[in-house]
């Protein structure tokens, strides 16, 4: 028989990772408590290398900047690297832990095996530790158990369960390092960024020969590009202004065009050349991707029709002798530990949830849920707007809109993965930004308009105004952009007001351009 705990209802949070430590912050700052259960021993998550829960390989770094890897209220120690390792994350993660006391609220070790809803109230969470079962009765119940930890795995290949090369066939989940591979024959499947970057990390070991397969060429981008960041320069506010007024085609041309004219296109490089419609052919990012490629380091091929023993055939009927295959191919959604009613309430797939802004659903109340997406740039910022938003809605400190608004935006979302649309950074933080009421209001801050505007957005803009806001936001943004040698009132050029007097015409203007431009105008 489990043991109930009777303990006062807190609110249970699954994981501890980022999302989860930035929910325990934020219900501590609340005045609620937070009881986190962490399946493995340490906090971390991902970023903990040592669980069995994550995918990190060893050398590992971010893809996404500093300046944006990182919670409002605690930055990066200045030794820290544009891009840091994943040990220097997992060490920042203990740090803001230690810093706002977060460890006394954390259970390692637990393993949650049941959230089911309670009659009247509240949830019950089943669990099990060192010292058995146990059930705790929880007010409400935060999920941040991690979107990358259930490998998917490709069904289409023939044969690809009998492959014999003695290095095997791995997800990239299981990537040990490019040393286990040393004088092999390897071949990464897939383009999404782990693919590229474990071909490239595998590609700088000279006696390893590398073949890179998938099943459509993207356009690359490079993380890091004439001193700029690509999530500073991709992932900002006008781009959402793009993208909200003019045709999806028109938007993606123009992402297309910049795309080429900074990083050029793949087959520049000796890769497959991508569509010419980058809604068709999609985006990925690698720093030294294309290079390998174009010094023959990497060799290009499509996906395998027909695995053999040791032997891959491609649909050109090329034939290779492989030692080893890794998957890069994605990853299911993992939530085991629902109940069969709340699976279904929350229309639970291998990919998505039922989810308003991606944190609550209209039908469960008191239950969140954070970072359960796939994103393209960074999560940090986006988790902890997620988790500011749901403490205040659990203490009371804002309200949802109404059910069938909530049931609307669910749909439109699902509408919109059906197109295989991404989730990107600068649209899903503000849209989360906006529904807490964080987001800064251009109009408050004229003299931030064009940083607000073509700045990259980073965490401490959502400290400036709203619940939670506080005084030393503009001193942690200027910081913040100080790293690559921008303010936050950096001058507006001529190509930027043109775009937004462009935009200022179109029939279906996205709110805030009018007020932009004309604050930002020489007349103003």
């Amino acid at each position: 028989m489990a043991e109930i705990s009777k303990q006062a209802k807190p609110v249970v949070v699954l994981g501890a990772g980022p999302g989860g430590l930035a929910a325990a912050k934020a219900l501590l700052d609340e005045g609620l408590t937070p009881l986190v259960l962490e399946a493995s021993e340490d906090i971390g998550g991902q970023w903990n290398t040592t669980a069995s829960h994550s995918g990190i390989w060893p050398g590992m770094a971010t893809n996404t900047s500093k300046a944006t890897t990182v919670f409002s209220d605690l930055a990066h120690t200045e030794e820290t690297p544009m891009f840091p390792s994943a040990l220097q994350i997992g060490a920042y993660l203990h740090r803001y832990a230690d810093t706002f006391g977060l460890n006394e609220c954390v259970r390692t070790g637990v393993h949650v095996e049941l959230i089911e809803r309670q009659h009247g109230n509240g949830f019950r969470v089943h669990y099990q530790d060192r010292n058995g079962q146990t059930i705790v009765e929880a007010s409400a119940v935060v999920v941040a158990s991690g979107r990358y930890n259930k490998p998917n795995t490709p069904q289409q290949i023939e044969g690809l369960d009998s492959f014999s090369g003695r290095g095997g066939v791995i997800h990239a989940f299981d990537y040990p390092g490019s040393a286990a591979f040393a004088g092999q024959r390897v071949l990464t499947l897939g383009n999404n960024i782990s693919g590229l970057e474990i071909a490239s990390d595998l590609a700088a070991e000279p006696s390893i020969e590398v073949f890179s397969g998938c099943r459509k060429p993207r356009y690359i981008i490079k993380k890091f590009h004439e001193g700029i960041p690509a999530d500073w320069r991709f992932f900002n506010r006008a781009a959402m202004f793009i993208a909200h007024t003019l045709p999806p085609e028109a938007a993606a041309a123009g992402l297309r065009e910049q795309i080429l004219s900074l990083h050029g296109s793949p087959n520049d490089f000796g890769a497959p050349r991508p569509s010419d419609n980058l809604m068709e052919a999609g985006l990925s990012q690698c720093q030294d991707y294309l290079e390998w490629c174009s010094v023959g380091r990497i060799q290009t091929c499509g996906i395998p029709t027909k695995v053999s023993a040791g032997e891959v055939t491609f649909g050109d009927g090329r034939v290779e002798s492989i030692d080893a295959i890794i998957t890069g191919t994605g990853y299911d959604l993992n939530l085991p530990f629902l109940s069969e009613e709340l699976r279904l309430t929350l229309n639970a797939d291998n990919t998505d949830l039922d989810l308003y802004n991606y944190t609550f659903n209209p039908s469960v109340e008191r239950l969140a849920f954070i970072g359960q997406f796939q994103l393209v740039g960074p999560y940090f910022p986006v988790l902890e707007l997620q988790a500011r938003w749901i403490a205040m809605v659990f203490a009371g400190q804002r309200s949802l809109v109404e059910p069938s608004q909530m049931a609307e935006q669910v749909h439109q979302f699902r509408e919109m993965r059906k197109l295989g649309a991404p989730l990107l950074y600068h649209e899903v933080a503000v849209e989360v930004a906006i529904a807490a009421g964080l987001e800064p209001d251009i109009e408050d801050f004229p003299e931030l308009t064009a940083g607000l505007v073509f700045g990259p957005i980073i965490p401490a803009q959502f400290r400036l105004s709203g619940h939670g806001s506080h005084a030393k936001a503009r001193e942690q943004l200027d910081a913040a952009l100080a790293v690559v040698g921008q303010t936050a009132t950096p001058k507006v050029d001529v190509e930027q007001l043109g775009l937004l007097q462009m935009l200022s015409q179109q029939p279906d203007c996205a709110p805030k351009v009018a007020t932009a431009l004309a604050v930002l105008s020489p007349e103003h």
